[in-house]
């Protein structure tokens, strides 16, 4: 791979990680829960354990896939940026007029806040203030503040952020995570630990120890999937846990080194951008698969491909919107290309969309 080929791949990954930090700002959880708060650093253990494989399927790519020119790439690039910017200002926005509003209120320089979906509480990372997690009520005198010293296990010499991953829709729990800074690493996580916060009595425990995990509650927020160590180097086993009985149910789904996830609306089905090699020995590859909880199935939609690619959206009639870029040669000169595909899973292949722009 070129060195034009190769900087493009890391342009890619810097992008994603931006897109990921501004959908860190202001977020609109759902979900009830219901476990008992102890304060400190108490790991939850599952109460059963059930362990079961996976059918793989793999299904072709029939023939008949957009084939887009390079104007419509260069104007879905451009629409793409500019609605990213959009999001970055009315992001930016809120957060000041939350900052007006509250003067407890700390770290809004770094757009570190969310807001729980009931509006009755504002959780904001307090790096720049001295080192600590800031949660507090909107209308009244609550607040928690939770010491980096006490959820990073080398604090000071290693720090990071800290993460809002969910807000229970019973308005009771904060579910965080604290983040590694600058580890060299190829992987996509959402935090390390996992932890709990009771909201009415400032108690919180660890839930989920470790490092470069993948966090993702379900729709209907009385489950919760994670990964373990999601990083280049194993082999992707979704961790199913009932986070109100404690139940945890295990699934492979593949020879694949790390997986993100999109779900279908009613929680049973999911998409999985899988990935293995790493971008540091330039050797990424993707592919996509669809799980199906209920059957316990997983189908490779699209087989491993150098070509990066992400599920961007599942309609309620089992459409799936795919993007895929890769770096083409054009008039000399390498450019991004972006390619918006459409796979109907009713009848398990690509179509066409009604309009291309």
């Amino acid at each position: 791979m070129n060195d034009r080929k190769r900087n493009y791949y890391s342009s890619v990954v810097a992008l994603l990680v931006i897109v990921f930090l501004v959908s860190c700002g202001i977020n609109k959880l759902e979900t009830p829960i219901t476990i008992m708060p102890t304060k400190g650093s108490v790991t939850i253990e599952a109460n059963q354990t059930a362990g079961f494989a996976t059918a793989s399927q793999t299904l072709v790519i029939p023939t008949g896939t957009m084939e887009p020119t390079f104007a419509y790439w260069a104007t879905a690039q451009e629409s793409r940026f500019d609605a990213q910017h959009a999001q970055i200002a009315e992001t930016k926005q809120a957060i000041l007029g939350l900052a007006t509003t509250y003067p407890q209120l700390c770290g809004f320089e770094n757009e570190g806040v969310s807001v729980s979906p009931d509006g009755n509480w504002v959780a904001s990372d307090c790096r720049v203030a001295g080192d600590f997690f800031r949660i507090f009520q909107t209308h009244g005198n609550l607040i928690w503040n939770i010491s980096y010293s006490e959820i990073f296990e080398f604090y000071p010499e290693f720090l990071g952020s800290v993460h809002v991953l969910h807000w229970s829709a019973d308005g009771n729990y904060l579910y965080f995570a604290n983040r590694s800074c600058c580890a060299d690493i190829d992987a996509e996580t959402n935090g390390d630990a996992l932890y709990r916060l009771n909201l009415q009595t400032g108690d919180w425990k660890l839930l989920i120890p470790g490092i470069f995990n993948y966090y993702w509650f379900f729709p209907d927020g009385q489950r919760l999937l994670y990964i373990l160590n999601n990083q280049a180097g194993g082999f992707v086993r979704l961790h199913l846990l009932d986070i109100k009985t404690g139940k945890e149910e295990l699934m492979d789904v593949g020879n694949f080194e790390q997986a993100w996830v999109v779900w279908n609306h009613d929680g049973m089905r999911l998409a999985l951008t899988t990935q293995t090699g790493s971008a540091y020995t330039d050797d990424s590859k993707f592919a996509l698969v669809v799980v199906d909880l209920l059957q316990k199935k997983s189908q490779t939609i699209i087989q491993l491909t150098e070509d990066g690619l992400g599920v961007t959206a599942w309609s309620d009639d089992d459409i799936l919107t795919i993007n895929r870029w890769n770096v083409m040669e054009y008039n000399g000169d390498y450019v991004s290309t972006f390619e918006a595909v459409f796979y109907d899973l009713k009848i398990n292949q690509f179509v066409k969309p009604t309009s291309v722009p």
